[in-house]
C-alpha cells in the first residue's frame, strides 16, 4: 500500500479548519507542500503559522525547516535564530541553525550548533546524524565514523545510519539501508533528505529508485525536476 499524500493533505486541512487558531496543522501543510514541490504554498503556510503563534519555538523551527527545504536560506537563518531566541533549551532550533551554517559551508559553526542539539536530546540519533554529516563535510571523517559506531551501538534506525554510510563513501550500504527505511515506513527518509549535505545523494538515480519502490512516484518526480532546474 502506497503513501497517500493527498489524504494527508485533506486531513490536515480538516484539522486546520476545525480550529483556525491552531498553527500545528498549518505547519505540517507547509512541510507537505515542500515534499510535493509547491514551495510558494509551503512558505505561505509557515508564514501563516507564525502569525498564529508568533512566540512558539516549534512553529519557528518548522518555518525554518520549510525554508531550508525550499532553499530560502536567508529567511531560514532568521527563523532558525528566532527559534533559539524564543527558547534556548529547544533542541530543534539548533538543528535549523546548523543546517543554515552547513549550507553556507561554515562547518565549524554548524558542528557547534549540532553538538548543542545532541546535548539537549541526550545524543539522539536524529541529532547525531546531523552532527556526523557536518563533521564529514569538514573533512573530519574519523569523528564521523565514531558517531556512526555510536549510533549502531544504540540501535539507530536505517535512515539515520544510511546517511552516514553515504557520507563515508559506502554508497551501496547506504542505499540498502534507505530501501529498508522505506519498507519500515519511516517518513523522515524522504522529508529530511532535503537537509544540506545530502544534495549529491538525492541527485543519484538510485535515490529515485528508492522512492518509486516505496510508491512515492510524485515525490521522486519532484526531486528529479528540482535537480534538472
Amino acid at each position: 500500500m502506497g503513501w497517500d499524500l493527498e489524504i494527508a493533505r485533506r486531513e490536515l486541512r480538516r484539522a486546520s479548519e476545525a480550529d483556525p487558531s491552531w498553527a500545528v496543522p498549518v505547519c505540517w501543510l507547509g512541510q507537505l507542500a515542500v515534499v510535493l514541490g509547491e514551495n510558494e504554498d509551503a512558505i505561505a503556510a509557515v508564514k501563516r503559522a507564525r502569525e498564529l503563534e508568533p512566540f512558539s519555538p516549534l512553529t519557528a523551527f518548522i518555518a525554518a525547516a520549510v525554508l531550508v527545504f525550499s532553499r530560502s536560506f536567508e529567511d531560514a537563518d532568521y527563523m532558525a535564530r528566532q527559534a533559539v531566541e524564543l527558547d534556548p533549551s529547544f533542541p530543534s532550533g539548533y538543528a535549523a541553525v546548523g543546517w543554515v551554517k552547513q549550507h553556507n559551508r561554515r562547518y565549524e559553526e554548524a558542528i557547534t550548533a549540532f553538538r548543542r542539539c545532541a546535548e539537549l536530546t541526550s545524543r539522539s540519533p536524529l541529532a547525531l546524524v546531523f552532527l556526523g554529516s557536518a563533521l564529514a563535510d569538514a573533512g573530519r571523517l574519523d569523528e564521523t565514523r565514531a558517531i556512526l559506531d555510536e549510533m549502531e551501538t544504540r540501535g539507530a534506525d536505517s535512515w539515520h545510519l544510511g546517511q552516514l554510510y553515504w557520507k563515508l563513501g559506502q554508497e551501496d550500504q547506504a542505499f540498502s539501508l534507505f530501501d529498508r527505511a522505506a519498507r519500515e515506513r519511516n517518513a523522515l527518509f524522504f522529508i529530511l533528505a532535503r537537509v544540506p549535505g545530502l544534495e549529491a545523494m538525492t541527485r543519484d538515480a538510485r535515490w529515485y529508485g528508492v522512492l518509486r519502490r516505496a510508491g512515492l512516484e510524485q515525490v521522486a518526480s519532484v526531486y528529479e525536476a528540482q535537480h534538472r532546474a
